[in-house]
């Protein structure tokens, strides 16, 4: 019998999504659904190293049933395709994660999340239009953290369209100790 975890599941699950046609919103880039399994980034001597971007997409909720594409904000990777959720950041406990992260929307944006050890939650990281962010810190501890993004000061309208900016950052524990005169069996 094989046993799926819940990454595992919803993995599953998302991957039997394809991405949709977006022919209601011309000159918009599709999002995609994102693989949860795939992380972001490159691992290397103990830092995650990624590049995040936030742009303006069509995104057809596969959930909602909904026929037509709505223009929302999604977070890509690396230079790749925008995703919901945005691009899973995992990594063993004790790693250093470089980010940069570019605003390519017209608004502010108030990101949530990230650099969670050097901030209060309540705190966030400021993102104008067009600007880009160096972010360098240690991964919390372990655990599944999600970060987010929130538009600020956006005119009426646009409200709603920063509802698909989040992304995990899952951070690995040690693993678990044999006991001792086990074989692991």
């Amino acid at each position: 019998m094989v046993r799926l975890d819940a990454l595992g599941a919803i993995s599953i699950a998302l991957l039997i999504v394809l991405p949709h046609p977006n022919d209601d919103l011309p000159g918009v880039e599709p999002v995609v659904t994102n693989d949860p399994g795939v992380p972001a980034g490159t691992l290397s001597r103990g830092v995650l190293t990624v590049s995040l971007e936030v742009r303006e997409g069509a995104w057809q909720d596969p959930v909602s049933g909904a026929r037509t594409p709505q223009a929302v904000f999604a977070f890509s990777a690396d230079g790749g395709r925008l995703a919901v959720p945005g691009p899973v950041l995992r990594v063993p406990a004790g790693t250093r994660i470089r980010a940069t992260v570019r605003n390519s929307t017209d608004h502010a944006l108030m990101l949530h999340g990230l650099e969670a050890a050097q901030r209060s939650p309540e705190e966030a990281v400021l993102l104008p239009p067009g600007s880009t962010r160096r972010l360098n810190f240690q991964a919390p501890p372990a655990g599944t953290h999600v970060y987010r993004g929130v538009t600020v000061s956006a005119p009426q309208g646009a409200a709603g369209k920063d509802a698909t900016l989040t992304g995990l950052l899952i951070v690995d524990g040690p693993p678990a100790a044999t006991p001792s005169g086990s074989d692991g069996r």
